[in-house]
């Protein structure tokens, strides 16, 4: 896969919210595993990211681009949410104004004949909370 294309078009359109990148880039069988939360075709993965951008912005910044062959691709990446206002039900349990959350960790893609994702592997490396006065929690994985 194009490197350049998949920033552009995959991660460019993350960042901007659209979930008709995960459309154009999700096989319709896609299996998203997330921590301890799996999510089976296309609009189980946009309800989960529906669930998340209503309560706060996230940001994707990849570090690292590692294709395998043609039908794996692995990414490094840092993930930056901030909330802006205080709220009792997300993914993320109870947020407060002024939170920020921090991902850093791989992405694994497997790619079908199509060149679309048809399983999505996200690992951990930390997941950090920084509370509105400073202090950070590593909290592990949230979900």
């Amino acid at each position: 896969m194009d490197q350049q294309y998949f920033l552009n078009n995959y991660i460019g359109k993350f960042n901007q919210q659209d979930h008709s990148g995960f459309e154009e880039f999700f096989a319709p069988n896609i299996k998203m595993f997330n921590g301890g939360l799996i999510f089976e075709g296309v609009e189980a993965v946009k309800e989960h990211y529906r669930q998340i951008w209503s309560v706060m912005k996230e940001t994707l910044n990849v570090k690292e681009y590692l294709p395998v062959n043609d039908n794996r691709l692995v990414i490094e990446l840092h993930t930056h949410f901030d909330v802006p206002e205080d709220k009792t039900e997300t993914p993320f349990g109870e947020i407060k104004q002024g939170q920020q959350f921090d991902f850093h960790g791989l992405i694994l893609y497997k790619i079908d004949e199509n060149q679309k994702f048809y399983e999505v592997h996200v690992s951990y490396f930390n997941f950090i909370k920084t509370d509105a006065d400073g202090t950070k929690t590593n909290i592990g994985m949230p979900h």
